[in-house]
């Protein structure tokens, strides 16, 4: 499992990418207010590379729609609102102390 927040995010997409890659190993990921990684050319081997993406975000957050030109966005996007998202964050935080 892979996740990050805004370049956290970013990174963690193309980790996710290239660990799958070296160890032929299944990998998911979930981000949070991630910028537009890569272009076609990126986004069309990860969804054949990555089968379970999340891509998590709030209407107010600008990060999301950077860089403006030339990048795309990985797919499965979900839009919150901000109670329902940090509803969502304080879940993650409690069932991932529990690991």
């Amino acid at each position: 499992m892979f996740t990050g927040h805004g370049l956290g995010a970013a990174i963690a997409t193309v980790a996710a990418v290239d660990v799958r890659r070296m160890l032929a190993h299944p990998v998911s990921l979930c981000t949070f207010a991630s910028p537009k990684v890569g272009n076609a050319t990126f986004v069309s081997p990860f969804q054949e590379l990555i089968s379970v993406s999340y891509r998590l975000e709030l209407p107010s957050d600008p990060i999301p729609s950077l860089p403006f030109v030339g990048f795309s966005h990985v797919p499965l996007h979900i839009l919150f609102d901000e109670i329902v998202f940090f509803e969502l964050l304080l879940f993650l935080m409690i069932v991932l102390r529990k690991w």
